[in-house]
């Protein structure tokens, strides 16, 4: 599903994606973050999943981690 803004994620210091559909943050969540991996990252990846499977709406999964507006 496409986001209708892109979501700015940090993967580590210096290097931010835009992503603009649920499967690309969820594979930046899945093998792209480097950064520590507690409660707010587990709440995003599950928010991702559950919209691949159809359980939510795309806009949970504004609840990234590192998620910023430009």
């Amino acid at each position: 599903m496409q986001f209708d803004e892109p979501v700015h994620v940090q993967l580590k210091p210096g290097k931010i994606r835009a992503v603009t559909w649920t499967s690309q943050a969820a594979k930046a969540l899945l093998y792209e973050w480097l950064d520590k991996r507690g409660r707010r990252h587990r709440t995003a990846r599950q928010a991702c999943l559950d919209v691949m499977s159809g359980v939510v709406r795309s806009k949970a999964c504004s609840a990234l981690p590192g998620a910023r507006l430009p």
